[in-house]
């Protein structure tokens, strides 16, 4: 039961890590974090 609910709360981490990082090939964890992502969303959203 505990492993089912790690796995379901791997994929919004993974997602939140991802969005947060500028190029993310091939490794563990991000290496270069940016806002860049949420200000382009921020400039193109209406």
């Amino acid at each position: 039961m505990i492993f089912i609910a790690l796995l379901v709360l791997l994929i919004p981490i993974v997602l939140g890590l991802a969005a947060f990082s500028r190029t993310w090939v091939l490794e563990p964890f991000p290496t270069v974090w940016t806002l860049e992502n949420f200000r382009l969303i921020l400039l193109e959203s209406p």
